[in-house]
Order: C-alpha cells, then sequence, then structure tokens
C-alpha cells in the first residue's frame, strides 16, 4: 500500500471524527506529505496503484459474501469484557520483567537486531487497543568496545520477532530501551437501549435510531469526540463482537455510489498526469487542493456523525466509552545480546555476500551469489550445496542428496537418497567416522541422534554419548536445558528429568512431572505428589513438601503447606505466614502484586506497605 492511498484512507476515516473547519487542512497538510520529495512521475505511479487498490473494493460492494444483513444470530460470538486502560497498562510494563535478549546479524553494513522476551523466546509482545499509544525508544547502545552511543539513536526500531535497523554495522553488547504508554486513566460510560435511546451529552447528543437483532443505528453530534470502544450486550449481558461497521453517514447504496465518484476522482488525476497537464509537482498539488471539494462527500451533511454496527449476537443494550482523563507511565528495560559469532560473519549485499573474521575485518568476497548460508562453512542455494574453504578462497560443490545444518555446529548429510542413514561432517567437509544414524532430532540448542533405537547426545565436536534409559526428549524454555523421558513404565507412569548442553542428566529421571523454568527455578512434582524446586543446574533449592504447584515472580512464590497458603523466597524460606494457620491471599500481577496477611498488605518484594 503507497503513501497516497494511506492518505486518503485516513483522511476518509478522518473526516467522520473531526470537525468540518479543520477537514480542508488536514487534506492539504497529508497531501504536502505525500508528495515531499517525489518528482511527477513517481506521483503518476502511485495515483496508479491507488485507483487499482479503489477499483478492487469497489468490487466489494457487489459482492454478497461482504454485505451485511439484518437477522437473528442463533449461535452468539462473545468478545472479552472492556477493562480500564489501566489494567492493560500494568500488564504491558510488566512484561518485559523478566529479561530481553536479541541476536544481532549484518544486512548492507548495517546492525539487525531481533528482540526477544529471555525466558519464553516464542513468546508475542501483548497486544494493545488502538486508543493506548505505545512507544519502544533505545536512548543507549552500549557496543563490545565499550563505546556507548545515545545521540541519534531514538529512530531505530524496537520490535520483537522482526529484523530492526541498528545503525553501522559493529558489534553491540545491550541496548537500553524506554517504553512509554499513554492511556486513558478514566472514562466517562454512555448506555443506549430502547428505555433509554436518547442521551445529551458534552454540549450534544447521542440518539440510537434502531436496535434490531443483530444491527444498531445511533448517531453522535459532531462536535462530540468519537468514544475510544463501543460495546454491544445481549439480554444477559454477554458482550459480543462486532462483524463490521460504517462510520460514514451513508447506506451501502449510496456508499458505492460515492467510492465511484471517489474512484472517478482519481481516474481523472490519472489521465492528466499521462497526458503530462502538469508542469510541476507544485502545479499537480494546486489542481489537487483547488478540486478538493469533490471528496467532500464523505463529510457529514446534517451535524451528526452516523454509525450502522453489526454484531455476532442480538442485541439489548450498547455502552460507548469516551476518555476522561488521560496518562502517560514508562519503564526502562535493557536487552542482552545472546548472539553468538562464529569465526566467519556473512554479510549480503546488493551484488556480493561478504564474509568477516571476529574483527569484522572483510575475509572473503563472492559476488552475485543467492546462496543461503547454512553453517560456518556451508551454502545452499536452489540447486545445489556448497563448502567454502576460507583458508584455499574456494568454493566446492557438495553432491549429496540431502544436506542441514544444526545450532551446535554440526553438519550430516544424506548422500544419495532419502533412505540413507544420517552421516555427521565437519566444518572442513569431511566425514567423522563412525558417527551415523537412522534420524536426528534438535532440541533447543541441544542436539540428538538415534541409531537401533538408542539414543545419543551429540556436541558441538561431534562427539556421542549414549543416554540410557531415555525414551523421550521435549524441549523445556530453555533452550540449554532439554526434558528426558522414561516411559518403560508405560505412559501413564512417565519418569522425567533434566540434561543439560553437555549432555548430562543434571536432574535424576524420577520426577512425575517438571514444569517450566520462572526466574531460575523450576516447580518439580516428585513421585509421592508433594511439590519442591529446582534451579538451571539442577539442584533442589526448595524441599519437596508442598501440596501444589507454585512459580516464582519477582523473587517470591505463593505455596501450599498442608493446605495453608504461604509465601517463600528462592532459598526456600517462608516470609509470610509462618508457624500461622491463616491463609496468604495475593492480588494483582507482576510487580503490582499485593499479599494479604493478617489485616496487613505486603508489596510484590514482600515488603509491609505502611497505611
Amino acid at each position: 500500500m503507497n503513501y497516497i492511498y494511506t492518505l486518503i484512507i485516513l483522511t476518509f476515516l478522518y473526516s467522520c471524527s473531526t470537525s468540518n473547519s479543520r477537514k480542508d487542512n488536514t487534506y492539504i497538510s497529508n497531501l504536502d506529505k505525500a508528495t515531499e520529495g517525489k518528482s511527477l512521475e513517481e506521483i503518476k505511479k502511485d495515483i496508479t496503484e491507488t485507483l487499482a487498490s479503489f477499483k478492487s473494493v469497489l468490487k466489494i460492494y457487489n459482492n454478497p459474501l461482504f454485505k451485511n444483513e439484518i437477522k437473528d444470530i442463533k449461535e452468539e460470538e462473545y468478545e472479552p469484557i472492556f477493562v480500564k486502560d489501566e489494567t492493560l497498562v500494568k500488564e504491558s510494563l510488566n512484561q518485559f520483567s523478566s529479561g530481553v535478549v536479541f541476536t544481532q546479524s549484518f544486512d548492507e553494513y548495517q546492525n539487525r537486531i531481533n528482540f526477544r522476551f529471555k525466558e519464553d523466546t516464542k513468546k508475542a509482545i501483548k497486544g494493545l487497543p488502538k486508543h493506548i499509544k505505545e512507544t519502544k525508544e533505545p536512548f543507549k547502545v552500549y557496543y563490545k568496545e565499550k563505546d556507548i552511543k545515545n545521540d541519534s539513536i531514538a529512530n531505530y526500531g524496537v520490535y520483537f520477532g522482526i529484523d530492526n535497523s541498528f545503525g553501522k554495522m559493529n558489534f553491540i553488547d545491550s541496548i537500553k530501551v524506554k517504553h512509554t504508554l499513554k492511556y486513558v486513566a478514566t472514562y466517562e460510560e454512555i448506555e443506549l437501549s430502547k428505555e433509554l435511546p436518547k442521551i445529551k451529552y458534552n454540549g450534544g447528543e447521542i440518539i440510537l435510531n434502531n436496535i434490531e437483532k443483530n444491527y444498531v443505528y445511533f448517531t453522535t453530534s459532531d462536535t462530540i469526540k468519537s468514544p475510544i470502544k463501543i460495546q454491544a450486550y445481549n439480554k444477559e449481558g454477554k458482550p459480543l463482537y462486532r462483524k463490521s461497521y460504517s462510520r460514514s453517514g451513508f447506506e451501502e447504496s449510496i456508499g458505492k455510489e460515492k467510492m465511484t465518484r471517489f474512484v472517478e476522482f482519481f481516474e481523472k488525476l490519472e489521465e492528466k498526469l499521462n497526458n503530462n497537464k502538469f508542469s510541476s509537482v507544485t502545479d499537480f498539488k494546486e489542481y489537487v487542493k483547488e478540486n478538493i471539494s469533490a471528496l467532500d462527500y464523505f463529510n457529514d451533511e446534517d451535524g451528526y456523525y452516523h454509525r450502522y454496527l453489526y454484531f455476532k449476537g442480538n442485541v439489548d443494550k450498547v455502552k460507548l466509552f469516551f476518555a476522561k482523563e488521560r496518562k502517560q507511565k514508562d519503564t526502562i528495560f535493557t536487552a542482552i545480546n545472546t548472539t553468538k559469532f562464529s569465526n566467519k560473519i556473512m554479510m549480503p549485499t546488493k551484488d556480493s555476500m561478504l564474509f568477516f573474521n571476529k574483527k569484522l575485518e572483510q575475509i572473503l568476497r563472492v559476488k552475485n551469489t543467492e546462496q543461503e548460508q547454512l553453517s560456518e562453512t556451508f551454502f545452499e542455494d536452489a540447486n545445489y550445496y556448497y563448502h567454502y574453504d576460507f583458508d584455499k578462497k574456494k568454493i566446492d560443490t557438495v553432491l549429496v542428496y540431502y544436506l542441514k545444518a544444526y545450532k551446535n555446529g554440526m553438519v550430516v548429510i544424506q548422500e544419495n537418497t532419502i533412505d540413507d542413514d544420517y552421516q555427521l561432517v565437519d566444518s572442513e567437509n569431511k566425514k567423522i567416522k563412525n558417527k551415523k544414524y537412522n534420524y536426528l532430532n534438535e532440541v533447543g540448542n541441544n542436539l540428538f541422534g538415534y541409531r537401533d533405537t538408542k539414543a545419543f547426545f551429540i556436541s558441538e565436536t561431534g562427539t556421542e554419548k549414549y543416554l540410557k534409559n531415555i525414551s523421550k526428549i521435549e524441549e523445556t524454555n530453555d533452550d540449554d536445558i532439554s526434558l528426558v523421558i522414561n516411559d518403560d513404565e508405560g505412559s501413564f507412569n512417565e519418569k522425567y528429568g533434566l540434561l543439560n548442553n553437555k549432555g548430562v542428566v543434571i536432574t535424576p529421571i524420577i520426577y512425575a512431572r517438571i514444569y517450566d523454568f520462572k526466574e531460575g527455578i523450576a516447580c518439580v512434582e516428585n513421585s509421592k505428589g508433594f511439590y519442591g524446586g529446582i534451579n538451571k543446574e539442577g539442584k533442589v533449592v526448595i524441599p519437596f513438601k508442598y501440596n501444589e504447584s507454585f512459580r516464582f515472580v519477582n523473587g517470591l512464590a505463593l505455596v501450599e503447606l498442608e493446605s495453608i497458603t504461604k509465601v517463600i523466597n528462592k532459598k526456600g524460606k517462608t516470609i509470610l505466614g509462618i508457624n500461622s494457620s491463616e491463609n496468604v491471599e495475593v492480588k494483582g500481577e507482576g510487580v503490582d502484586r499485593i499479599f494479604l496477611f493478617k489485616n496487613k498488605k505486603y508489596n510484590a518484594k514482600g515488603n509491609l506497605i505502611s497505611e
């Protein structure tokens, strides 16, 4: 979607929520931004793409699949109840408390940074409604050479799960980020129903014109700002999902006519551009400004904004939530680089593939390659596998059926067919003797091979270690630690243990269940049904005496001992509920947790809150 298309969409929506006196200025301001630095030829390309997009939109009006209708809904669908921003803000700000990491790569002499959560690299960042404005702005970058940069970095992206451009090629150690949320602290809530269809509000009025089955039509004075949330409820008070809605003042048949006129406006622009009717970009802009009224049919014409909404259920009442007070909250987190750079660092450019050593000195340049790096010395394209000999500066084609590289640096091949065993090879493309496997399994950062029903741990050098009495291997939320399972006594009596990235069983395979690590400690259930905790070295740090599973948050865990809830720290020491038959209660999440005990309140770290 090009900029002008975005411009028109935003202006179209903007015209439905802004007073008439401001609309023309918005059109002109956005038009200036859209054409800034562009030639007439570039503008013509944008107009052509925009026109094609809107012709596609016009087709939707003729598609019965997209047509809404008023009807009785037999199978309703419900959305979450609307909650105050304060709740969402706390959850959003607290999500980074468990730690943030990133991986680093290079492209076109620029740093590429990919942010992830430390304890769960697959975890997605919390989504927020559009009315909560969120920014994540880096304000300090710490480089490996101990240099610190805190200027000209505010525009660097901090987006999770995708690559972010982060300045000139250099090894980064960590990045300090400021996370800011601007949100609505308090609301005004307006409820409309058949019994109460009209309300005076904020110098105007809100009128419920029709409420029928799944359909709601209401109007608001154009002096009233748009609500930040509209939620409909059925007779039981359950909030209904909204199917779609129109914010213009027109029914669908009229909307088709207006969209047609919109397309005609752009067709006229395209024709003039094709016939060189504009002498300059300024001339083009003046024409658009003079004829902008052709789009004015999107404005309201009766002093009201009209909304037609369809829900996935039968509507009994509607609530409108309006912003009353806005606030801002900030938090700061530091992201740590977890990249393990090899001795050969690859960087693509437009016409070549460059290779650097750990001092970022260029050691090899390969022109016009579309090869993808599999390991430090192995590559592939659509047709072949390749081995790079950096010392001799030559490239050999590897003629095998299949080749795969693993995170620990190991490479395996199938020489001729899919039925061949997997053969380990080293970085010099030499076979590692007697190292063939029926199949391999990568779990986190750990590699396992299977031969004749036996499981082996495979190290970074290709040495193998036989894993006795292990039937299955699964991942944990730490990529360097694997969950190992013995099911010799049947699938309903499995025993669990842990194995580290050296192939050492650090936790004996005797436990009934092992949970994910939280703040460095995993809750474990023993064979007698009691719960304790182990650290990442496999050492028991919380004794097996608790009746329910637990997890640590801010260094504390809520546990149950003989049906009484207490609070313990990571050393297993009880800090709330010692020698007491009274339960400790907890409210809130993360750093906002509050413990209630004997009519007193304690914060998330267990400290007494003074009244």
